[in-house]
């Protein structure tokens, strides 16, 4: 099967390995044990491509990065591309002119409080953007979150 599939596929580049065998009959837990070594290589390769993009990206002033700056240039439909840390979240302190009733909010209502990521990743896709949540260890030295800019 894999050897018609080879002579077929147009996305051969795209193709990072093949597993051998039959799994028709293998549970979701099998096959997650499979495909775990590769979904690392994966996650390797994926950051390293972000990292040069980054590095691009910082050179020509177009990336800027930490949730106060990516929360401003967002306000004003700046950016392109956000990256995030998976499970990276800050309470909603940054939405101007409820500082004060956020911090009252947090002691009462802890169950009523919005997250400051998902309204930026709420911005950002509105007007034509694009998340990429990462891993922790691409965007640690910038301060978990960041945001390339349109200009």
């Amino acid at each position: 099967m894999n050897g018609h599939f080879k002579k077929i596929t147009h996305n051969s580049a795209s193709i990072l390995h093949y597993i051998h065998g039959n799994y028709d009959e293998a549970k979701p837990f099998e096959l997650q044990h499979l495909l775990n070594p590769f979904l690392g290589d994966i996650d390797a390769r994926e950051n390293k491509d972000w990292q040069v993009k980054i590095e691009k990206a910082i050179g020509d002033f177009r990336f800027i990065s930490g949730i106060e700056n990516v929360w401003h240039h967002v306000l004003h439909n700046r950016g392109n591309v956000l990256l995030v840390e998976r499970n990276f979240s800050y309470p909603d302190t940054l939405t101007t002119g409820v500082h004060d009733h956020k911090k009252d909010q947090i002691h009462q209502q802890p169950q009523f409080l919005t997250d400051s990521v998902d309204i930026i990743i709420d911005k950002v896709l509105e007007a034509g953007g694009t998340v990429k949540f990462t891993d922790e260890t691409l965007l640690r030295e910038y301060e978990h979150i960041a945001l390339f800019l349109y200009y």
